[in-house]
């Protein structure tokens, strides 16, 4: 009853409510579940994707710590902290498909890893983000798309191209 009572407060951390999301999940408790999400009521169920053993692209690999490298000393460790969850969740999204994914992109997957992390902590990015990944404006555009529809959609939008420039 504790996990249900956490996931139904309105001041629980979404952190905190996905984690006790995946708790009752593998307790097998019954769905759908009901949480409260930024002040909204929610209800869902709840995937878990066992990616142990699954080879990831290196491609995909290297999102996370190119971001860490270049954000750390920038952001407070909240930011790291965010940007490691929401890559861990883009790729659990994959169900351990994983497209295509160039060095490029995976660059400006990068890049759009900062500039989401910034936001979800309110953060303000730094006006040299763009120079420091040595990525174009409309790059940072569609890797945005892309990790936004993987974080939210799943697997089913990270089948996306990358919309052009290449």
């Amino acid at each position: 009853m504790l996990i249900r009572r956490i996931i139904a407060d309105v001041d629980s951390d979404r952190v905190i409510v996905n984690d006790s999301l995946g708790a009752l999940k593998r307790m097998n408790a019954e769905e759908p579940f009901f949480a409260m999400v930024d002040g909204s009521l929610l209800e869902g169920r709840v995937n878990i994707v066992d990616l142990s053993n699954v080879r990831i692209p290196k491609q995909y690999l290297d999102i996370f710590p190119r971001f860490r490298d270049s954000a750390s000393g920038l952001y407070s460790d909240e930011v790291i902290r965010t940007g490691s969850q929401m890559i861990d969740r883009f790729i659990a999204g994959t169900g351990g498909v994983f497209p295509r994914l160039s060095n490029v992109q995976s660059v400006a997957l990068s890049a759009a890893l900062e500039y989401l992390a910034c936001d979800r902590v309110g953060a303000t990015v730094r006006d040299d983000a763009l120079s420091r990944y040595g990525v174009t404006r409309r790059r940072l555009i569609n890797a945005i798309d892309r990790l936004v529809k993987g974080l939210i959609l799943g697997s089913d939008s990270t089948n996306s191209t990358d919309g052009g420039e290449t």
